[in-house]
Order: structure tokens, then sequence, then C-alpha cells
């Protein structure tokens, strides 16, 4: 696999569970959970903590400095109805979210301008936790409604759907986010749609990294 060859730290949020083949679409019980557990403790290279580790506080050292990869789970339970408890899997590469302290609040909202001073006003005030920021754009009833009837009867671009929204925000993401970036305030983790290679997410998170190093 992938992490047995290179030296990289690979974080994995586990959200939105749910069980498709459930009568009501349901979220995973705890021995749903436990399976999809057992299955992932067959990959290599789990990184093995205190129960009770803030994964944030951790420097890259601290999991790849033995010139080895590592691979974390985090676990959102939120959409099941009942408290999953990790048991024999917690600090065994699998963890809850808290330990991540991770601040993901997206905006909810179709307007681009809405949308980046929202995110900017979250990054700028959520600074002392572990930030994620929602550079988003979501659908409104009308959007999907009007994306529903374009792929029926037009054969012009939706320019209402998932990807055409993605593109509006991705256009300004590093010409907004970058000045705004400082040693103290800054994201730890972006969240895009429609991820492509002209973006240059890459290029902009070292940016990012290179400016919060500074003192």
């Amino acid at each position: 696999m992938w992490p047995e060859h290179h030296n990289e730290l690979i974080i994995v949020n586990l959200s939105h569970a749910f069980n498709i083949n459930s009568q009501n679409f349901t979220g995973l019980n705890q021995e749903e959970w436990n399976l999809l557990f057992e299955s992932l403790g067959a990959i290599k290279n789990m990184f093995c903590g205190p129960n009770d580790v803030n994964l944030a506080t951790l420097g890259l050292r601290d999991f790849i400095g033995k010139n080895m990869s590592s691979v974390v789970f985090v676990v959102d339970a939120s959409e099941s109805k009942e408290n999953v408890d990790l048991g024999k899997y917690k600090g065994r590469g699998i963890y809850p979210i808290k330990s991540l302290d991770l601040f993901d609040q997206y905006s909810e909202t179709n307007d681009l301008e809405k949308m980046a001073k929202d995110q900017v006003s979250k990054m700028r005030t959520n600074s002392c936790r572990y930030f994620l920021l929602s550079w988003t754009l979501t659908q409104n009833t009308l959007d999907v409604l009007s994306s529903a009837f374009s792929g029926i009867f037009c054969r012009k671009r939706d320019q209402h759907s998932v990807l055409s929204l993605a593109e509006k925000a991705n256009a300004i993401l590093a010409r907004t986010v970058l000045p705004l970036c400082t040693a103290k305030s800054h994201p730890n983790v972006i969240s895009v749609d429609n991820v492509t290679k002209s973006l240059g997410l890459c290029e902009l998170a070292m940016q990012i990294n290179s400016t919060a190093s500074q003192p």
C-alpha cells in the first residue's frame, strides 16, 4: 500500500457515516462501527499514542520522525443515534474527533462574498483551535431544481451545479486567503469541492505553512 513506501502523515476524517442498506438511511450503530474499525486495523503504520492525546499539539516529527509514514483516523460519529465507543481500537490509529480539537463549520450559502467573509472571520476568531477552512458554496433549493431541469432539458453548462459553484469559490481562494494568513491565524485544513491540479492546492498549503512557521 502507498503508506508503506512514502514517509508521509495521512489523516482521514471519518464522518457522515450512514448505513445505506437500512430502511431509514440511519447512522452506523456500534456493531457497524466495530466492523469498520476491525477492517481499518489491518492498515500498516497506524499511529499509536495515548488515549487522551491532543493530536493538534504534536509536531510532524512525532508522527513520522522514525522515517516511516503514519496513518491516523479521527471519528466523527455525530450521525449515530448512540454514543460510539472506540473500545480497544482507541489510540491504535483511531481517535475521537475531539482528539484533534477541530473547528469545522461551513457557511451554508451559495453567495460567494458572504461565504468568503464568513470563513475569514471564523479563521480569525478560532485561531486557537485546529481550524478547517471550508471554502465551499452550498446549493439552495433553487440551485438543486435548476440543476435537475438543466440536466434534462438544456445542453448548456449548468451554472447552478456543485462543480460550477466550486469553480467560482476556487477562483478566489488563494488571492483571498493567503494575504490574510499570519503565524497566529491561518487554516490548518483546507476543504474545497472539485480538487484539480490547476487549483494549486498543494502550493497554497506550502505557502501557508511557510507563513505559519515564521516567528
